[in-house]
């Protein structure tokens, strides 16, 4: 047996983008993902031991004061709304279809009316992405035949983890990536929220 492992790694954001939605409670930017699930065939090679992921999943959408949506927690700091918002919140339960949206905290929920899976838009469902057979939709339309992913079949780690060490950097925290991102973020924290 060989000490070395091989992964497949991707960043949690390999199927999101800050395309708006034209679907109701379906993302468009993941729509395109349950399209086709590019990367099944390498996913399920038997030369990949595990599936890493940097995961800089959103945490919080904290903002300054307290007439916001998640003001109730009480604080950013607050160890039951983190958790929460582990499997949960944006990009499990809700999304934002645009910078407006984002601002007034008009948050759509993340559903699957025509298939009844909506882990397929949820790119924090990390569990029901691993348990579940896969099937590409092309057109939007559920092909019967499922992909090379085998559920439950590969580990998944957390190659990074993490958020910017920065006021609400857990609100977004791939922004401080690059300078700018960084800038952005900065400037978005001024204004009390974060961004990608």
């Amino acid at each position: 047996m060989s000490l070395v492992r091989t992964p497949y790694e991707a960043g949690f954001n390999r199927m999101t983008s800050d395309i708006p939605s034209d679907h109701e409670g379906h993302p468009a930017d993941l729509l395109a993902e349950a399209e086709a699930h590019y990367e099944d065939a390498l996913e399920a090679d038997p030369a990949i031991d595990f599936i890493g992921i940097d995961n800089y999943m959103p945490l919080a959408d904290w903002r300054d004061g307290f007439e916001h949506a998640d003001a109730d927690w009480g604080a950013i700091y607050n160890l039951d709304y983190l958790k929460s918002n582990i499997a949960g919140g944006e990009g499990y339960d809700w999304y934002y279809r645009g910078p407006e949206a984002e601002a007034l905290q008009d948050r759509t929920p993340i559903t699957d009316g025509a298939y009844g899976e909506p882990w397929v838009f949820r790119y924090k469902d990390l569990l029901n992405w691993w348990s579940n057979a896969h099937h590409d939709r092309p057109g939007g339309v559920r092909s019967e035949t499922a992909t090379a992913w085998e559920p439950r079949s590969k580990p998944i780690w957390f190659t990074e983890l993490g958020c910017a060490a920065v006021d609400k950097g857990r609100m977004s925290p791939t922004s401080s990536s690059t300078p700018s991102r960084r800038n952005r973020l900065c400037r978005s924290i001024r204004r009390g929220r974060g961004t990608t």
